[in-house]
């Protein structure tokens, strides 16, 4: 990701950022290798409010509305980053296996929530300009 790139994602992650009333969390823009079906990942210090929005190559084959809609989805998983520490403090006390099984479930869960979360917002909520300069969409 060049300068210019890294600039336009972090101006679209604070218009995302605003909409969903995360300003008080420092974001950081990332690009690295990931699992091969991975595109983004959010990566959050929950007590600090500091986050890192980990991007790859794919993110930028994207459309403008799919970057638009990655962006939404990944900053609405910060809004549920306190719910999975606790629900971590809730089941250290139970078995190993029973935890992961736990943890895996509501995981899941969680991602098949926050896609259509992402997708409808993403839907009626304008692209962030700085995604779609230069574009025709």
């Amino acid at each position: 990701m060049d300068e210019e790139q890294r600039k336009r994602i972090e101006e679209a992650v604070a218009e995302w950022q605003k909409r969903l009333g995360l300003q008080h969390w420092d974001i950081e823009v990332r690009e690295e290798v990931l699992d091969e079906d991975t595109v983004a990942q959010m990566r959050s210090y929950v007590g600090r409010y500091k986050a890192f929005l980990v991007l790859t190559e794919a993110f930028f084959i994207y459309t403008p509305r799919e970057q638009s809609e990655c962006i939404a989805h990944e900053l609405i998983h910060l809004t549920q980053a306190r719910m999975q520490d606790q629900l971590r403090s809730l089941t250290r006390n139970v078995s190993l296996d029973l935890s992961r099984a736990i943890v895996d479930l509501v995981n899941i869960e969680l991602e098949y929530m926050t896609d259509k979360i992402a997708q409808l917002l993403a839907g009626v909520l304008p692209i962030p300009n700085t995604l779609t300069e230069g574009d025709e969409e």
